[in-house]
């Protein structure tokens, strides 16, 4: 079942089903002009485009029907939706940052510098911790895209270096340095 995320005014809510956002759209809490976002998508989009469905013959909270399949806006009755706060429902956290451009930067640098193993360890740790905490709903998954290259760039990079490392070591055993690898 594909995950929805959402900015109602100041909040950001999710990871939830199409069914919900279809309660939420029923109640008023969700408009037509707050924005939705998914895996898959560039970037953030209104929920009206994103998913215009759940915006047709909709009753407004004021009891009228939505207008050209956009819903009339919040009514005095509606009750906004619970945000997911460290003092929100069932204890559950607001999303983390995201960390795709530092765990790009590392993977970039651990390629272009060979030698700098770290930076790529780093990039390949990062990168698959964030992806864990995205797939868990507890981090925001805009910067997926960037964790996952700079987390493969990282796994190539510490293959490269190992693989550089290893070959700089039989040069050496052989007595003929740099013929694997870089020389000293």
């Amino acid at each position: 079942m594909k995950q929805w995320y959402c900015h109602i005014g100041n909040q950001q809510y999710g990871p939830v089903g199409e069914d919900v956002l279809q309660s939420w759209v029923n109640n008023g809490q969700l408009r037509a002009i707050d924005m939705v976002w998914s895996e898959g998508m560039a970037d953030w989009t209104t929920a009206s485009n994103a998913l215009p469905e759940l915006f047709r013959n909709v009753a407004s909270p004021q009891g009228g029907q939505s207008v050209g399949g956009v819903q009339q806006p919040y009514g005095a009755q509606a009750s906004p939706v619970q945000p997911f706060t460290s003092y929100g429902p069932m204890g559950q956290q607001a999303l983390k940052p995201h960390r795709g451009g530092m765990v790009l930067t590392f993977g970039i640098l651990g390629m272009v510098l060979c030698c700098c193993i770290p930076l790529s360890i780093l990039a390949w740790v990062f990168g698959s911790q964030d992806i864990k905490e995205m797939d868990a709903g507890r981090m925001d998954p805009s910067g997926r895209g960037l964790t996952q290259a700079g987390r493969i760039l990282g796994i190539i990079g510490t293959i490269l270096g190992v693989l550089g490392w290893i070959m700089n070591i039989i040069g050496r055993v052989t007595g003929q340095p740099g013929t694997y690898g870089p020389g000293y």
